[in-house]
């Protein structure tokens, strides 16, 4: 199996441990596992962070999201984060989606990825796996309609 399928999710606290922690995270990074640092933004994860682990993901917390459309310092936080992830080769996903212009703004950041219960309320994983399932032959279709089109 490939394991970079793999996510793993850690937070401030596991990063703030120290070598012993830092060890483990380059061992999961060699076995092809892929890293998300989540809730990015609200306590004392520093910057060093970013370059110091080898974190393939950063998840932005929802405190930011949640005024982001609304308050000029969260939505420039929220631009700035992002562009420093990418800037950094990172995959960023914003988290605590509400709302359609919350949605509309971090699409026009570029934000990679979005979760929240505006896209989806919390559902076992049966259910997951099938919505999955129907977005991906959903996304075929278009691609496919895209191409007859030309």
């Amino acid at each position: 199996a490939d394991p970079s399928g793999l996510i793993i999710e850690i937070t401030e606290n596991i990063v703030a441990v120290g070598d012993d922690s830092e060890t483990a995270l380059y061992r999961f990074k060699e076995r092809g596992l892929r890293l998300a640092l989540d809730d990015f933004g609200p306590g004392q994860t520093s910057l060093l962070f970013l370059r110091r682990f080898p974190i393939d993901i950063l998840q932005i917390d929802k405190t930011f999201v949640q005024q982001g459309d609304r308050d000029p310092a969260d939505r420039a936080i929220l631009q700035s984060v992002i562009g420093l992830a990418h800037d950094l080769g990172l995959v960023v996903i914003a988290e605590g989606i509400e709302t359609r212009p919350q949605l509309e703004l971090l699409s026009e950041l570029e934000c990679d990825l979005a979760q929240g219960f505006l896209l989806s309320k919390p559902a076992p994983a049966i259910q997951a796996t099938q919505a999955i399932e129907r977005g991906r032959r959903r996304l075929a279709r278009r691609a496919s309609d895209r191409v007859a089109a030309q």
